[in-house]
């Protein structure tokens, strides 16, 4: 399998992605790096790689997206054996009861082998060595596949969280950080970023411009302050989005006039400026703390 044809079976999935074009040269390399340790392993056998990693970024940048985006492109050059994501949090393995919480999550591995298993605020399932919490069964559990001969088609693990909380974690267990790949960084989306989902979400929905409203949008974003947005970033989108087409429809007097009904003026763009400064209003400080 040549370098050229792995670029091109990723590109049909990278290439829908908006942005975050460091994060595509990394799942280019590493689907490189283990078809070609495969074919390594056929001559002589290679010291094990591990192929789980470490998402670090805020809420909205995109963290849970990219995971499923990668298990699509490494099953596409034959890494996963099946094409499939299991998403998790704290809630859903850590229990009441001494012995349930490592029964959870190994059920919960088992559900993703041969695919990736991914673990949103993993950072949340360490309180403290300390603390009498059933969160360092989990981790001791997670130890126990991450050695990769535990089961059949270990599946491949993601954490993901605030990186500060996450180097927390992995002090946890002397020997999880050394299980996993150097840590991918998710950054705050860009303005022009973010006016391109719009633009994107818009446009897959069948919406169209009046004309360029590039800087009217960007401008839109740009009125968010910085820490609703640090909050928010993708999310942002999904919200404008929402108030353009409130703003169609606060203007679109007949349904059955099909251009009007899929037509974004600049007015509309104005409107949304409006409606989320009543918003940004609303919300209190706390929903919005970032310690």
């Amino acid at each position: 399998m040549s370098r050229e044809f792995v670029r091109r079976r990723l590109g049909r999935r990278l290439g829908c992605v908006v942005g975050m074009e460091d994060l595509k040269i990394k799942v280019e390399k590493l689907a490189v790096r283990a078809i070609n340790n495969r074919a390594r392993s056929k001559i002589k056998k290679q010291v094990e790689e591990p192929l789980n990693l470490l998402f670090y970024g805020p809420p909205g940048t995109g963290k849970t997206m990219f995971a499923r985006l990668l298990a699509g492109c490494l099953y596409d050059v034959g890494i996963l054996k099946e094409e499939k994501v299991v998403e998790i949090q704290r809630d859903n393995v850590v229990a009441q009861y001494v012995g349930e919480s490592e029964k959870k999550m190994k059920k919960r591995i088992e559900d993703a082998a041969g695919g990736m298993m991914f673990i949103d605020e993993a950072y949340s399932l360490f309180k403290g060595k300390s603390t009498k919490d059933f969160g360092v069964d989990i981790i001791n559990t997670l130890m126990h596949y991450l050695n990769g001969d535990s089961m059949r088609d270990t599946p491949v693990f993601v954490l993901a969280g605030y990186k500060a909380e996450m180097e927390k974690l992995l002090s946890a267990n002397e020997g999880l950080l050394r299980r996993f790949r150097e840590p991918w960084i998710f950054k705050p989306y860009t303005s022009q970023t973010l006016k391109q989902i719009v633009s994107k979400k818009l446009l897959k929905q069948g919406f169209h411009f009046e004309s360029d409203l590039d800087s009217d949008i960007i401008s839109v974003i740009d009125s968010v302050p910085s820490r609703v947005r640090s909050q928010l970033n993708a999310g942002l989108c999904g919200r404008i989005v929402d108030y353009i087409k409130d703003s169609i429809d606060e203007r679109v007097c007949d349904p059955s006039d099909i251009t009007e009904l899929f037509l974004v003026k600049k007015v509309d763009i104005c409107n949304v400026k409006e409606k989320l400064s009543v918003y940004m209003e609303s919300v209190t400080h706390e929903s919005l703390n970032t310690d």
